[in-house]
């Protein structure tokens, strides 16, 4: 992908001055944004070891019912503020979303601060450290996410999509399939509307926290659906945000309906890229053919249900050439024990480095698709049925459905059968979606993101969000850059890369407001890594 034509930054000495000024005021807040405060119930020792100047600060702001239709009643949503310093610093405020939906962000941010306070002082990636120097680190529980106050729909009434995998044309099995989900559709709804479980109830309370803080304007680090969280709220609030580094961004213009149809070829696409070219190129050491078509027919041999498991595993080549390998043996109904030796002594590739790697993949791969015991399956816990709840709620409750389940089983049928990157989840969350009661919240008219700029962070064949999902979202920001890092399947990068041609950029940014000056900078994932 060639990069597009340069936009001159005009008065940039002005520009950058001008935000100094507004980044350090504060705002007042009132007693009904007010901030109760307190000492974190989980601060860590170990984070506290490595600064001793850091404090973790839990909090409790009380919010709206329902903004919408406002009738006095409140409820509270659970904050976290990580600071340097006096709390009355003039500091520009950065608020974390690292995905989800689904996921409080509290102890992700945690751990965060953790890893950036004890990255090396090089070149590289010395300026994580300075961030914690520069902002307040701020995020908050979405609603339904924490303890408290959990979203718990029926998980009994959430059928299993297994007995479609084995068999897409079971008139029984789709029956079961379809009035389950309505069942779950309909009394997830019910919980969801109690509490208002959505990104846009969520952004009204972020305004609500941002006010509380006492600062004028948010910066933004939003991985995955946490950009999609930063672009609604700038839709609706652009003069209030600051600095926006969108990681693995979603398309933003498009409803999930949408993007459940149209991102899945692309997906797939994506997962040629990364995948199976790569194995295709290198026959000498994988051994599974030398063309695309080729390791294609290996992949689609695998057997459905195991495939998709292994999503998004896949999206690496040496896991992918063992996947084929292992999936071969699955398919002929050998037992788990027959498989283990064979793994044990199979010689996957004539090159001893790329031998032992695929030997590796092969037997976490097993582990997956076998667990040792019960106990390895992952029990379910108040989390992990919480998590599951608000991600159906937020996907259904943000953008219009198709309604049409016929259709939607003719398209899960034919993904099924032919998809290579279809999520294990995805064929239930659309049909539960479709038959969603109530109505979506009111998504933001994005034209207002015209005057907001981001920097976005993408790897180029990501394949849980689409490189070209993301282009959809930057197209409607003139203003903002792009950072793609060729030849990666990796969905989050911010500190995860270790390449100064984008970690060091995205943290200039996020210090100076100063974006590149190409629209999209390209850096090679593989500059100071070789096999």
């Amino acid at each position: 992908m060639s990069p597009r034509n340069r936009i001159r930054q005009r008065s940039a000495s002005l520009l950058l001055v001008l935000i100094a000024i507004a980044g350090g005021a504060r705002a007042e807040s009132t007693d009904a944004t007010r901030i109760t405060w307190s000492r974190c119930s989980v601060d860590s020792e170990l984070l506290k070891q490595v600064r001793p100047d850091i404090r973790l600060e839990c909090g409790s702001l009380a919010v709206p019912v329902d903004y919408r239709h406002d009738d006095g009643r409140s409820t509270e949503v659970q904050v976290l503020r990580i600071h340097t310093g006096s709390s009355t610093d003039r500091r520009r405020t950065l608020f974390f979303n690292f995905g989800g939906p689904g996921l409080d962000p509290r102890s992700s941010l945690h751990a965060t601060t953790y890893n950036w306070a004890t990255m090396p002082q090089d070149d590289t990636l010395g300026g994580f450290a300075t961030l914690i120097d520069h902002f307040d680190f701020v995020t908050m529980a979405p609603r339904g996410t924490d303890m408290t106050y959990p979203l718990l729909c029926g998980q009994s009434l959430l059928p299993s999509i297994m007995d479609i995998l084995r068999d897409r044309n079971d008139e029984q099995a789709w029956k079961i399939f379809i009035d389950g989900t309505k069942a779950f559709a309909e009394q997830c709804a019910t919980a969801a509307a109690a509490i208002h479980v959505d990104t846009d109830t969520h952004v009204h309370d972020i305004e609500r926290f941002r006010i509380g803080l006492g600062a004028t304007r948010l910066s933004f680090y939003g991985a995955s659906y946490g950009s999609w969280i930063a672009l609604w709220y700038a839709s609706l609030f652009p003069s209030q945000v600051d600095r926006m580094l969108l990681d693995g961004a979603v398309n933003f213009g498009s409803t999930w309906s949408d993007q459940f149809r149209h991102d899945i070829p692309v997906r797939d696409e994506a997962m040629i890229d990364a995948a199976l070219q790569p194995i295709a190129d290198r026959p000498q050491y994988y051994g599974l053919g030398d063309s695309v078509s080729r390791v294609l027919v290996g992949l689609m041999k695998v057997p459905l249900p195991v495939r998709m498991l292994w999503y998004p595993e896949l999206a690496r080549p040496e896991t992918m050439a063992a996947a084929i390998t292992v999936g071969r043996w699955i398919r002929e109904n050998r037992s788990v024990a027959e498989i283990d030796a064979l793994v044990a002594n199979h010689t996957f590739s004539h090159s001893p480095a790329y031998d032992r790697l695929l030997n590796d993949e092969a037997k976490r791969l097993l582990g997956m698709a076998f667990p040792g015991s019960p106990s390895a399956q992952g029990k379910a816990n108040v989390t992990n049925l919480t998590r599951l709840s608000v991600n159906f709620a937020t996907y259904c409750n943000d953008t219009p459905w198709e309604r049409d389940t016929a259709d939607w089983r003719r398209f899960i049928e034919d993904k099924l059968a032919f998809s290579m990157s279809l999520r294990p989840s995805e064929p239930t969350l659309a049909m539960v979606c479709a038959q969603w009661p109530g109505s979506p919240a009111s998504k933001p008219d994005p034209s207002a993101l015209v005057g907001v700029h981001a920097l976005f962070l993408h790897g180029e064949y990501d394949i849980s969000a689409p490189w070209l999902a993301a282009q959809r979202s930057l197209e409607m920001m003139p203003n903002s850059r792009a950072i793609l890092v060729r030849d990666t399947s990796e969905h989050v990068l911010f500190g995860r890369t270790m390449l100064p041609c984008m970690e060091r950029r995205a943290v200039q940014y996020l210090l100076t407001g100063v974006l590149p000056p190409e629209r999209i900078t390209h850096c090679d994932a593989h500059a100071s890594t070789t096999l």
